[in-house]
C-alpha cells in the first residue's frame, strides 16, 4: 500500500436498497433505511399506515400520541411531506401535533424530551418554505437558543 493511498477520498460505502414488501408497521429503522435511499414516497405510505387507527394496528390513545416511537413517526410522515414539497400539508401535520414543548411530550418528570430534533428543525424551517423567512428566522433563532 503507497502512503498516499491512506489520505485518497474513498467513496461511501454501500449499502443494499429495500424493498417495501416486508416492513413491518411502526419499524422506524427500516423507515430510516428508506430515507437513506430516497424512497420518501414509501416513508410517507408506510409511516401513515403505521399511524392510522384502522385495521390490526390498535387505535393511538393519549399515552401512545406521547411516546417516542409514535414521535418518531409522525417526524419520519413530516420529513417525507416535506422531502416531496407538500409544505401545506406537512404544516398541517405540525399544526396537529400542537406545541412540540408541551409536557405530554415527556418521557420523564425532569422534563426529558421525545420530540425528536429533526421534528424541531422542520418546524423551524418550515415557515420559509411557505414565503414566510421571517418567520422561520425566529424560529431558529429560539431552537438555537434550546440548543445552547
Amino acid at each position: 500500500c503507497r502512503p498516499s493511498a491512506v489520505f485518497e477520498h474513498l467513496p461511501p460505502p454501500p449499502f443494499a436498497k429495500i424493498s417495501t414488501e416486508g416492513i413491518a408497521l411502526g419499524d422506524t429503522r427500516a423507515l430510516h433505511a428508506l430515507a437513506r435511499q430516497g424512497s420518501w414516497r414509501a416513508v410517507l405510505d408506510k409511516s401513515k399506515a403505521a399511524l392510522a387507527p384502522t385495521g390490526s394496528h390498535p387505535s393511538y390513545g393519549p399515552a401512545a400520541t406521547a411516546s417516542p416511537t409514535w414521535l418518531s413517526l409522525k417526524a419520519y410522515q413530516v420529513l417525507a411531506l416535506v422531502k416531496l414539497r407538500t409544505y401545506g400539508a406537512a404544516a398541517d401535520e405540525l399544526k396537529l401535533l400542537g406545541d412540540l414543548d408541551d409536557p405530554r411530550y415527556n418521557t420523564s418528570s425532569d422534563g426529558t424530551s421525545a420530540v425528536p430534533h429533526a421534528l424541531r428543525v422542520v418546524a423551524a424551517e418550515l415557515p420559509y418554505l411557505l414565503g414566510q423567512p421571517a418567520r422561520a428566522v425566529d424560529a431558529l433563532y429560539l431552537l438555537a437558543d434550546r440548543c445552547a
